[in-house]
């Protein structure tokens, strides 16, 4: 039984990787990021990490931090707005993915 559910565990992996392809992360920064400032200074990261050099702790990138700020505002004023009494519960959601977990082994 154990092998039979690492089994479906793996066709279903083998089954999103085959729906949705990896993006390349440039690809991503080019179709997401309009500011240029911000994609120079991403780019020099990138560049900074594939070179090799271990990068720690460094001194604030003032564009990426106020990008990053900027994006926590915005999904914590939109998350705000959600009403999560609606939304099912742990139990709930369990009690789905056993339902789903049995009908798969049967």
């Amino acid at each position: 039984m154990k092998h039979n559910v690492l089994k479906y565990l793996e066709d279903i992996r083998l089954s999103i990787l085959d729906i949705v392809a990896p993006m390349e992360f440039e690809i991503l920064l080019n179709n997401e990021i309009e500011n240029g400032e911000l994609k120079k200074e991403i780019n020099f990261l990138l560049i900074k990490k594939r070179s090799g050099e271990e990068l720690d702790t460094g001194d604030h990138i003032s564009v990426i931090d106020s990008f990053v700020e900027d994006k926590l505002n915005y999904y914590k004023e939109y998350l705000e707005g959600y009403n999560f009494k609606n939304s099912p519960g742990f139990d709930e959601l369990n009690k789905i993915f056993r339902t789903s977990l049995k009908e798969a082994w049967d």
